[in-house]
């Protein structure tokens, strides 16, 4: 399975920043559908094509971490690039 791992500074704190992760993951179930659940500092991500991601809020970071389910692995470049045009536009 396909991962794509994005990392990203910032100083926002770590509730800021989980309530930015919790609007990126939003947009992306708006946009494509899936299903959220929220632990603590991560929101658990899960696609019906077998895709899965977690988003892990800290005081310093926003951690992306995302296995792509077979039928998307073809996109891994795409959907990097994607995360990390969200992060460039929430995070600075």
């Amino acid at each position: 399975m396909k991962e794509v791992r994005v990392r990203r500074q910032h100083q926002l704190g770590q509730q800021a920043c989980l309530e930015i992760a919790d609007k990126i993951t939003d947009g992306l179930i708006n946009r494509i559908g899936g299903s959220k659940s929220v632990d603590g500092n991560t929101i658990h991500y899960k696609h019906i094509s077998g895709s899965k991601g977690e988003l892990v809020a800290t005081d310093s970071a926003l951690e992306i971490n995302v296995k792509l389910g077979l039928l998307v692995r073809s996109l891994g470049k795409t959907i990097e690039q994607e995360i990390n045009e969200a992060c460039d536009k929430h995070l600075g």
